[in-house]
Formats: structure tokens, sequence, C-alpha cells
């Protein structure tokens, strides 16, 4: 006896090419695994990516394909053009272009590349909070910028002599300050009222911010709102610390003297991630 088609799915499970059942949702849709696999639709066609993944896929395949990351440069305004372009790529959210420059500068073969020894071309100060990262910010990668940070990027002769390694031994041709938008040590530098009452090594980093505390208040009316006179203080703890600079560390000076080397202070803006330049002031 013949049967009709009724028009009903078959309800035999499908077979994997183990045996196995295939999962199907309430719809009998092929349903994806915690690692994507079985990702079709009801025709059984894969889901088309979105423009941007399928971007993304084609770079990441292209890796072995990317020219050679190690990009040096030999004079500060080179250097600090090349932060200013990888903080523009970043600021502006182009995924694609910010991918496109730091992918090859992370992968296996560039880190094996730095075995045996580093080529950075900038030396950056900056701040030891975690929303502030060198590498992200300026889209660069591993080898590219060497970095020390301290809370309130305040400086001792340890970071002295670190700075002194980036700028003399590895020839960094860029020194860059580095302050940011709602800085921790400086607000709480702001807020201080009573320096006894500090705790020795917190005390330490707040009595070094103290003075750009002073000139911001000196320059701001009292009714200032505290993100306005939080980002003076900021900005003048910068200028303190490039001056402290050339006024402690003679190889500065004479790096700066003899033009092998740019001095820079500089202000990230955490909300709209640009950073600023500042002015300062060398003896």
């Amino acid at each position: 006896v013949s049967t009709q088609s009724t028009g009903k799915k078959d309800k035999k499970a499908k077979k994997d090419k183990h045996g196995k059942g295939e999962k199907e949702d309430k719809h009998g849709h092929s349903k994806e695994d915690k690692h994507g696999h079985g990702k079709k639709d009801k025709h059984g066609q894969d889901r088309d990516e979105s423009k941007e993944t399928k971007k993304i896929r084609a770079l990441l395949d292209d890796l072995e394909l990317q020219p050679d990351a190690l990009d040096h440069y030999t004079n500060g305004d080179e250097a600090w053009n090349a932060l200013q372009e990888g903080n523009k790529r970043y600021a502006d959210g182009e995924i694609l272009g910010f991918l496109h420059h730091l992918i090859p500068a992370i992968t296996p073969k560039h880190r094996r590349g730095l075995l045996k020894s580093q080529l950075p071309f900038a030396t950056i100060l900056t701040c030891s909070d975690s929303r502030v990262s060198p590498e992200i910010l300026f889209d660069q990668g591993i080898g590219k910028i060497f970095i020390i940070r301290t809370a309130g990027n305040v400086i001792d002769d340890i970071i002295i002599g670190s700075i002194e390694y980036g700028v003399q031994h590895l020839k960094t041709p860029l020194l860059v300050v580095m302050g940011h938008q709602f800085c921790g040590a400086v607000s709480a530098s702001v807020a201080c009222t009573d320096e006894g009452s500090l705790k020795p090594y917190i005390g330490c980093i707040v009595k070094n911010i103290l003075p750009a505390v002073a000139k911001a208040k000196e320059e701001k009316l009292e009714d200032t709102p505290p993100e306005e006179l939080l980002e003076c203080a900021v900005k003048h703890n910068v200028a303190n610390v490039v001056h402290d600079l050339f006024d402690k560390s003679s190889a500065i000076q004479n790096l700066v003297s003899s033009g092998q080397l740019k001095v820079v202070g500089a202000y990230y803006h955490m909300d709209s991630g640009n950073v600023e330049l500042i002015p300062t002031k060398s003896p």
C-alpha cells in the first residue's frame, strides 16, 4: 500500500559522521553547540556573517603576509606622530584599522623576534591606573614602547634611573610624561587637608603631587567644578614632573641639548580616548 506525504517533518534523528543525532530546536533547526558548530539556518545553509566579522576574519587569515612590525623612528617628531596616529585609531573606534596595526605586533612570530633584544621608539612615564594602558591607547604592540608606571606618574631615583635606561641605553628618541582624566592619586592630593594624617608610603605619593594641586588652586576660583580643578592639577603635575626630570637628570639634559631626545607632556582623556599635548617648560 502506497503512503501519502503528509508534509510533516521526518521525525527520525539526523545522523552526523559519528552516527550521532544532531541537536535541533523546537522548530527542527540545527542548534549550535558551545563551540559554534552547527550554525545553520532553516535551509541548512551557513548563516551570513556580518561584513565586519568577514573583514576581521580575512585580516586574521592574512597575518603571515603582514610586514615586519618592528617599526623604529630615529627622531622624536616621527615617534610622537606615530603615537598620535595610533591614538587616533583607538579614539575613533576604527576597529579594523586598529587591529590591522596592532595584530602583527602581538603575534608569536613577532614575540620570538624580540627574544634577544628590544628596540622601542618611545619611553613613556604614566600612571599605574588600570584604565590607562599605553600599548592599547596608542595602538602599539610588544616591544614598541618602554613603559614606566607609578601612581600619579610621580618620580624618585629609581624611576629616573628607569627612564634613563629607556632614553640612554635603549636610545628612544621620545620621552612622554602622561597624566590622565580622573586620576585617583591626584584626586586624593586635592582632597588632602592634613599631611600629617597620611599613611607613610601613600603619603609619599601625595606629597609629590601637592605642589601641582597648590598651583591649580591658585589658578582656579573657589567655585570651580571639582573635575575641572582635578584636570588642572593633573596637568600641572605632568609639567612639574617634566621640570624635575630636567633638573635631576643630566642624561636627559644632554640628550635634549644634542637633539637626540624629544620630551613631551600629555594628558589622556578617558571619556573620548584622545591624548592631548600639554605645554611644558624645560630649564
